[in-house]
């Protein structure tokens, strides 16, 4: 859950805290496995996701933040990741978040060329560069701070929040 809550907190910042004033939400395509050999992955992150929006609701509807999920089924292959993403695409989005690794790197070329923030559930550690738009979530290595650092100092956005849980489980 800390994963999802700071991919949120991330997505309003680099997006730039789109507001309900504004009439547009912040739109985050999921290209997420929901059938499939993997589609645990996918609902652990649909749920989390929704568990992160009840938690934040109040804050959120207190700074006037509209977000809208759009999520796809890459049932748990590259292609039918491929498919999604295109999808996505004609529908329009700020913000991607992909899973799994192979899905991710599947698709990873068409996401970098919208440069848009592109958070990536995935184990693999080099599926974070060359590619200043990628935020890899799952697994915690030193490097990723200064991607996430080198993207903030680019962008500059407004507000930044990050949320980190040290779990005894991920020695």
């Amino acid at each position: 859950l800390s994963i999802l809550v700071c991919m949120l907190s991330l997505m309003m910042a680099f997006t730039g805290c789109q507001t309900k004033e504004d009439s547009k939400a912040i739109k985050v395509a999921c290209n997420f496995p929901m059938s499939g050999d993997l589609s645990f992955y996918g609902q652990y992150l649909q749920d989390g996701i929704t568990m992160a929006m009840v938690e934040l609701k109040d804050s959120m509807d207190g700074q006037g933040i509209a977000i809208e999920y759009n999520y796809e089924d890459n049932h748990s292959t590259t292609k039918d990741a491929v498919t999604a993403f295109n999808k996505h695409r004609l529908s329009g989005f700020d913000v991607y978040a992909s899973c799994c690794t192979a899905q991710s790197m599947a698709i990873q070329d068409l996401v970098d060329q919208t440069k848009k923030p592109n958070f990536i559930c995935s184990f693999y550690p080099l599926s974070l560069q060359p590619n200043d738009n990628i935020f890899r979530v799952w697994i915690d290595m030193a490097f990723e701070g200064d991607c996430f650092i080198k993207y903030i100092e680019q962008n500059k956005p407004k507000t930044v929040a990050f949320v980190y849980q040290n779990l005894s489980s991920t020695n």
